[in-house]
């Protein structure tokens, strides 16, 4: 990873390739001055050791310290950066559960409408939809005999613990996935957007009864690691789709074996 500041005070940050990686949605603490990144990857880029690279997509979660500004360019038109202040890759992990058996494809936060945050002065709380295949992540939340999906339909529900050192300046995170809720009453599903109050997640989802492979999808993803947040693979030319809006009761038992989030 390389981190530069050029003229025009823009930071550019590169991770090492290590297979394709795709950005979902980003969003900025102010609190805490950091930046949370979710996507997909079938790489692994955040490890210390060289890996084989997945022949199927994981959700991943990464955490961008951000620099802090010199008080005397708070108010100037361009503000530059401390010297020895450069933004840095805080944490960064694969988003996954026990039973998830990492060959089946998942994905998550497709755009900026599929996460939503609740903000303490040591935690986060964040909801992230997205989308996953038969034995992929949360897919162990699906009862026995219950319908299978070709796509499922997910919310997770995580928590970010923070230690900090200053007011601004965090040491260590530490993610926990309480659960979340898998979507599969129709054959494709796919979350488009969430929103969260104190005691309910509203979650709004792309749903089909047919899976027919979109030709479009194809030509713009004709690689063996295709963009899957993109979430138009199952919706043909001569697909119905229909919008499905769902109200989640939270629970803060984190020991709920059916997820964190209940159906009504």
């Amino acid at each position: 990873m390389t981190a530069s500041n050029n003229n025009n005070s823009i930071t550019n940050l590169m991770l090492e390739d290590r297979g394709n990686s795709y950005a979902g949605s980003m969003i900025y603490d102010e609190s805490n001055n950091i930046v949370v990144l979710i996507g997909s990857t079938y790489g692994s880029f955040w490890e210390e050791e060289n890996h084989p690279l997945s022949n199927h997509s994981n959700c991943f979660l990464s955490i961008l310290q951000l620099p802090t500004t010199k008080e005397e360019d708070i108010n100037t038109t361009t503000t530059s950066l401390h010297s020895s202040d450069k933004p840095t890759w805080l944490y960064s992990t694969i988003l996954d559960d026990e039973d998830n058996n990492n060959n089946s494809n998942s994905v998550c936060s497709t755009s900026s409408d599929n996460i939503n945050v609740v903000v303490n002065d040591n935690n986060m709380r964040l909801f992230i939809g997205g989308s996953t295949e038969e034995g992929g992540l949360l897919t162990s939340l699906r009862k026995a005999g219950s319908n299978r999906a070709v796509q499922y339909g997910i919310v997770l529900d995580i928590t970010l613990d923070f230690d900090k050192v200053e007011e601004t300046n965090l040491t260590t995170v530490k993610s926990n996935l309480l659960g979340g809720r898998l979507f599969h009453s129709t054959t494709v599903q796919s979350v488009q957007a969430i929103a969260a109050s104190d005691n309910f997640v509203y979650v709004v989802s792309e749903v089909s009864d047919s899976a027919d492979l979109n030709p479009s999808f194809q030509q713009r993803n004709n690689n063996s690691m295709p963009n899957l947040l993109q979430t138009d693979k199952y919706y043909g030319p001569d697909s119905e789709i229909f919008l499905r809006l769902e109200q989640l009761p939270i629970q803060n038992n984190t020991n709920n074996s059916d997820g964190s989030l209940k159906e009504t």
